[in-house]
C-alpha cells in the first residue's frame, strides 16, 4: 500500500575518506577506517534526529531522511556538516567530507520507504555535491 505525503524536507548525505600519509603506512588502516566511518554515520543520523528527522532509508553509502518542513532540512544539513568537521581525528589516519543534497516537496511512501520526485531532485544534488558541500534545490 502507498500513501501520499504532504510535502517534505528530504536530505542525502554521504560520506568520503581520505586516507593521510600515516595511514597508508599502518596495518590497522582498514579497522580505523571503519570505526570512524561508522562513528560519522552515527553523528548523522544524531543530526537528523537533533531536527527532528527520520532516517529512511540508506542506499549504498547515501544516507537519506526526511524532515518535517524544509527549514528543518536545512538546519540539519548545516549541523551534519559541523558535527562531521567537529570529530576529525588526523591522527586516525582518515579524514572523513560530507557531501549532501537537499530537497522539498511530496513523497509517496510504499513499505516504509519514501519515493518521489523530490528524493530523485536530492539524490541528483547529492550527485553533484564536492565533498564538503551542501547543494539546496
Amino acid at each position: 500500500m502507498s500513501t501520499l505525503s504532504n510535502s517534505q524536507g528530504l536530505m542525502f548525505a554521504e560520506l568520503s575518506t581520505q586516507e593521510t600519509k600515516e595511514q597508508l603506512a599502518t596495518v590497522l588502516k582498514g579497522w580505523f577506517g571503519t570505526q570512524q566511518a561508522g562513528q560519522a554515520r552515527a553523528t548523522i543520523s544524531d543530526a537528523v534526529i537533533a531536527c527532528r528527522g527520520v532516517v529512511t532509508q540508506t542506499v549504498g553509502e547515501a544516507i537519506l531522511s526526511s524532515f518535517p518542513d524544509a527549514k528543518q532540512a536545512v538546519k540539519a544539513a548545516v549541523e551534519v556538516k559541523l558535527r562531521i568537521a567537529r570529530m576529525q581525528n588526523p591522527a586516525a589516519g582518515m579524514v572523513m567530507r560530507v557531501r549532501i543534497g537537499l530537497a522539498f516537496g511530496s513523497v509517496r511512501v510504499i513499505g516504509g520507504r519514501v519515493s518521489g520526485d523530490a528524493v530523485q531532485t536530492a539524490g541528483m544534488l547529492l550527485g553533484k555535491a564536492k565533498p564538503g558541500e551542501i547543494l539546496v534545490d
